[in-house]
């Protein structure tokens, strides 16, 4: 995992960690595929560790809905049409409300944490003005979004 993974999720479980290792490579770098059999085996010796976190990892991406467990068969990804797409953005702005109300109603927001926020905010925005792949843009631009959307998260104390 990259260190800045570590850092941003160092006080999580390893199966924990894992899990949002592999919840980033379905969502933001899309290396698995529709109907794809996810085998723990090969995530295992892809982070060096035991499969025992990772097995943890694929129960929790599959209570998420993430993935599908098929008895006797494996866990696989399971195909996303437009409609579950526009849920999952429903869902999100509707959790994301409940996290700025809590941030707003709390005043959790002081001037250190509105400046983290800013600062959160123009990384995202340096990587929209950069020049790139179009692929490896949308990877940074993702990732430096979930960093954003993260420290909110951690600010509302809801995660």
């Amino acid at each position: 995992m990259t260190a800045g993974l570590e850092r941003q999720l160092g006080h999580k479980s390893l199966g924990q960690r894992v899990a949002a290792e592999i919840r980033r490579r379905l969502l933001v770098e899309r290396r698995y595929r529709h109907g794809q059999h996810v085998m723990e085996s090969e995530i295992a010796a892809e982070l060096h560790i035991s499969r025992a976190p990772v097995r943890e990892a694929l129960r929790e991406l599959v209570k998420e809905g993430l993935l599908v467990s098929i008895p006797r068969k494996g866990i696989f990804v399971p195909h996303f049409d437009r409609d579950d797409m526009a849920e999952l953005v429903d869902i999100r702005y509707m959790l994301e409300c409940r996290v700025y109300d809590e941030l707003i109603e709390g005043g959790r927001l002081g001037a250190s944490e509105l400046e983290r926020a800013e600062t959160l905010i123009g990384d995202l925005v340096e990587v929209v003005r950069s020049d790139g792949r179009e692929h490896d843009l949308m990877i940074a631009f993702s990732q430096k979004d979930m960093a954003f959307h993260s420290y909110l998260w951690e600010l509302s104390d809801r995660n």
